[in-house]
């Protein structure tokens, strides 16, 4: 408010002292105007830097906001599995991304580890469609196929979880997991992908775990991150499984498709 009282006054005085020049020939009026209008672009100048810094560090805030949220997830994900499959032997399925969000999985990747706290290992870490081209777009419906899933699932026997970052691949109705007997099907838990035709493999243990995004929540960067990691995932996220599927489903409408479920045939 002062910044733009100042340049008011300034602008004025420049706008009175030229008046003078021309009318009353004062000679001081052109000498003191101009001043008067190097002061009101100072000011002006000014402002805009200061809007600029403001909004660098409204952005850094705001990343910064999200680093913590994204850490906090990964460790109670981590925290879940492990307190729910310790000694399990992971498979990570990583989502690929460009060198410029490289920092943001890193952090995500130690958030896991902690929550893990040596419980459970990760054994094996795939990317659909490594090795990546750098500065290459990067098409995920193209490369991350239930093919690929079978192969890598297939290639790492001795994991017993897999832990997926990228969700189910688009074709996930040709996932061989579905056939698979049950002492020897991984266990698998998907996160940041869609949930909303898979309400029937929840239900039927074939997943044992589905996070997808907390329908509620409203984005507020003046509202600080929940110090509680429990607090901080609940805010954003939902843990899906056998047992809270269908609160879940009747609490959330539009979470799942609405699919006839073969129970209610008998």
């Amino acid at each position: 408010m002062a910044l733009y009282f100042l340049m008011i006054l300034s602008a004025g005085g420049m706008i009175w002292a030229n008046g003078k020049y021309k009318k009353d020939s004062a000679a001081w009026g052109r000498p003191l105007a101009g001043m008067c209008g190097i002061l009101t672009l100072s000011f002006a100048l000014v402002k805009i830097v200061s809007v600029f810094t403001a909004s660098e560090k409204q952005q850094e805030m705001i990343a910064d906001r999200e680093l913590t949220y994204a850490h906090s997830t990964m460790q109670y994900l981590g925290s879940y599995i492990a307190t729910n499959h310790p000694g399990a032997r992971i498979l990570l399925i990583k989502k690929p991304v460009s060198a410029a969000l490289q920092a943001r999985q890193e952090i995500m990747m130690r958030g896991l580890k902690k929550g893990l706290d040596g419980k459970s290992l990760i054994l094996a870490k795939k990317t659909p469609g490594e090795p990546l081209t750098p500065g290459a777009p990067i098409e995920i419906e193209s490369v991350y196929t239930a093919e690929w899933f079978n192969g890598v699932v297939k290639s790492h026997a001795e994991c017993n979880l897999i832990l997926s970052l990228v969700g189910l691949p688009w074709d996930l109705d040709k996932l061989e997991i579905w056939g698979m007997e049950p002492e020897q099907r991984p266990k698998l838990v998907t996160a940041f992908g869609s949930v909303s035709a898979l309400k029937l493999a929840i239900k039927g243990d074939f997943i044992t775990a589905a996070v997808t995004y907390n329908r509620t929540y409203r984005n507020n960067v003046n509202v600080p991150v929940p110090a509680d990691v429990t607090e901080a995932f609940n805010a954003r996220y939902v843990l899906i499984n056998k047992e809270n599927v269908d609160q879940i489903d009747q609490e959330n409408p539009g979470t799942f498709k609405k699919i006839a479920d073969p129970e209610d045939d008998e």
